[in-house]
């Protein structure tokens, strides 16, 4: 799967661009992978409701997901809570197509990766999604993932109830991304500038 590679300037959500600036301060200041425990923005109690958290198992050739914790806003868009499973057992075989490729970038380089997708809620209203994944851990071996999910529409409201959970759930990526900062400093145009943050 084809990741493209963009500077933090491409990620449209202001809180999740703070959210980069500590990662790479942290990076920076520390020379390796920053821990769960050095993460501290301004803000992040306020985040919560959008935010998984999941440790990062290596069993045999395969990575799993188990998620340690769930956003109350998370909940409501996949229908249940997921804490104390692993989350390729939680989404369907299709839907993990998708995401998998996400998660196992952000262990394997070991840097945060963005992506952007839309679906439909129960009024046909497009729903944007932009998912970022920050990866922590020590000596460089990635741990634990804080995934911060924003759900944005151009049409202002929608309905949240659900969104993530029906059958034919079809997400649509603009965008798959590996987040540098030596990439070139230009915005993705995969979607709207007149977006509303929710």
């Amino acid at each position: 799967m084809h990741f493209d590679s963009v500077s933090p300037s491409a990620v449209r959500s202001v809180r999740q661009q703070d959210f980069l600036k500590v990662w790479f301060r942290l990076l920076t200041r520390l020379g390796q992978l920053p821990s769960l425990a050095d993460f501290n923005p301004s803000r992040i109690e306020d985040e919560k409701p959008e935010l998984m958290y999941y440790d990062v198992v290596h069993t045999g050739d395969e990575i799993r997901y188990p998620v340690i914790f769930a956003g109350k806003r998370l909940i409501e868009a996949y229908g249940f809570n997921a804490v104390g499973r692993d989350l390729q057992d939680i989404l369907s075989p299709t839907i993990w197509t998708h995401v998998e490729s996400l998660y196992d970038q952000c262990v394997l380089r070991g840097m945060p990766t963005y992506s952007v997708f839309t679906v439909v809620d129960v009024h046909n209203d497009v729903v944007a999604y932009e998912r970022l994944l920050l990866p922590f851990g020590e000596a460089n071996l990635v741990k634990q993932i804080i995934a911060s999910i924003k759900s944005i529409s151009t049409e202002g409201r929608f309905v949240n109830t659900d969104l993530m959970r029906s059958k034919d759930h079809d997400p649509q990526y603009s965008l798959r991304a590996v987040v540098d900062r030596c990439a070139p400093d230009k915005a993705t145009t995969s979607w709207a500038d007149d977006v509303v943050e929710i």
